[in-house]
């Protein structure tokens, strides 16, 4: 019987490649959709069969031919992001999980706790399946190996909230609590992961001009940086080229200097002022972006929910954090390039990270005619630095508005040494307020980047990390590393 099923495989094949030639629609769409099943059967390697033949024998347009190309390049990162057996994952389990029994995986995956896939006839889990684990369900986190110590990071986020407020009234501005910061960004393309002698471009994230981050400045560069983006471009990035050598990395880095406030707002539902509707800006940041911001019949229903009849824009935004942060846990992701709709995973599965948590944001708030846009970069309080993504909103008489739903889900959820007083304390301060520990790169989500990438982005929708490209063909991320050095050189 696989035999057969195998056989009739290659004669649909076959057939589709005999026909493929003529450039109807309804051949391209049969193979497109024998790709689609073959990948929701988890039968990879005959899709990628498929693609190549596809490439290699039939007469494509650059559109369709391009749309093959990604769809192998997905499938791939798909593997990379579910890169542990069965086994794997059983010895994490053991080491991390206290009195960890073998029946509960597949207890666990019955319930449908873990991130799993079938992939050519086997199980694979997500490279954080464990830590999802823990970050998901509070009965499993509660028996985590070692038991993490949280009072110092708790406290001291409360104490920067405080810091912050306290500054605010002092100060004439909403911009308080200045530091000047010196970073190094740092990427390492693995020796022999691309071809000697070519030339590696490399696109690393640079400050980009706010009210709350200015007095910009590149420091140096490893080698010249041969492009520096415009202090108010949507994506800012410093641009460098560097010709790759036989084993040894190739290695670009990039040291700038800013200035970062924090941002705190006293926001009052009365003064509250109507949108004017006709301007540009109100258009772009209040309309559909597919394929992650999308007005779907499930988000209106859900938004129908939170809002009821609130018609106030500033009211409207805080009961959607507030829904945030009580309902969505937080959760590691596979690569965003991956996912269809980011915002609707988000919706399906109630978990995210900080960069789905703020599209889900957007999402409802433009919805409700609120403008809102996307801003990451890293979050660089000393001890707890990594990349970061939060929003923004327009308000009317404020301006732009910082919300970071992932750090108030994040106070809500997952603080465990706070009084429920301090707790609400931290949830309140990331509505409308922000803390000076950032670089912001970007306000917008899936930007071209300049000079424009010849190849697949690594990341379409966030840019934090850095994009790497030779010979016209991407760097994925794992064959270079990058890291951020962060000193603190002036703080009140």
């Amino acid at each position: 019987m696989k035999r057969w099923r195998s056989r009739r495989w290659l004669l649909a094949l076959g057939f589709l490649l005999a026909v493929f030639g003529c450039q109807s629609e309804r051949p391209i769409g049969d193979a497109m959709g024998q790709l689609r099943t073959l990948e929701r059967k988890g039968e990879f390697t005959r899709a990628e069969a498929l693609i190549d033949s596809l490439l290699g024998a039939a007469k494509l347009d650059s559109a369709t031919r391009r749309r093959l190309l990604w769809d192998r390049e997905r499938l791939s990162r798909i593997r990379l992001d579910y890169n542990l057996s069965r086994q794997d994952l059983l010895k994490a389990l053991r080491e991390r999980v206290r009195d960890f029994r073998e029946a509960e995986l597949d207890e666990w995956e019955r319930e449908g706790k873990l991130d799993v896939r079938r992939i050519d006839g086997e199980k694979r889990y997500l490279y954080a399946s464990v830590s999802n684990l823990f970050w998901r369900y509070p009965e499993i986190r509660a028996r985590r190996l070692p038991k993490e110590n949280r009072w110092d990071s708790e406290h001291s986020f409360l104490a920067l909230v405080r810091e912050a407020r306290a500054a605010r009234e002092k100060s004439v501005g909403r911009f308080v609590l200045p530091h000047r910061f010196r970073c190094t960004h740092t990427v390492e393309v693995h020796a022999d992961a691309v071809p000697a002698g070519k030339i590696v471009r490399c696109w690393i994230p640079f400050p980009r001009a706010f009210p709350f981050q200015n007095d910009i400045h590149l420091v140096d560069s490893e080698p010249a940086v041969k492009w520096l983006g415009e202090p108010e471009s949507r994506a800012r990035s410093a641009y460098l080229e560097r010709r790759s050598e036989p084993g040894v990395p190739t290695v670009f880095k990039v040291s700038y200097e800013f200035t970062a406030y924090a941002t705190i707002n006293s926001l009052e539902p009365a003064r509250i002022r109507p949108y004017d509707k006709s301007r540009p800006e109100y258009v772009y940041y209040t309309a559909e972006r597919p394929p992650h911001i999308v007005f779907s019949e499930a988000f209106r229903a859900l938004s129908r929910r939170i809002v009821g009849g609130e018609t106030n824009p500033l009211l409207v935004a805080r009961r959607i954090f507030n829904w945030i942060a009580d309902s969505l846990a937080y959760s590691y992701a596979p690569e965003y390039s991956t996912i269809s709709n980011i915002s609707q995973w988000v919706l399906q599965r109630r978990y995210g990270d900080c960069g789905q948590k703020a599209l889900f944001f957007m999402t409802l708030c433009r919805l409700n005619g609120i403008p809102a846009r996307w801003q990451s970069g890293w979050g660089i309080r000393p001890g707890h630095k990594s990349i970061h993504d939060w929003c923004e909103i327009y308000l009317e008489p404020y301006g732009w508005v910082p919300v970071d739903p992932d750090r108030g889900a994040a106070a809500n959820r997952y603080t465990e040494t706070l009084t429920p007083g301090e707790k609400q304390e931290v949830v309140d301060f990331y509505f409308g307020n922000l803390d000076p520990f950032r670089m912001a790169a970007n306000c917008d989500h899936s930007v071209p980047l300049f000079p424009p990438k010849q190849s697949f982005r690594s990341d379409d929708v966030d840019f934090q990390r850095a994009e790497v490209e030779c010979d016209g063909q991407n760097v994925y991320f794992d064959k270079f590393d990058y890291s951020l050095e962060v000193k603190v050189l002036k703080h009140p």
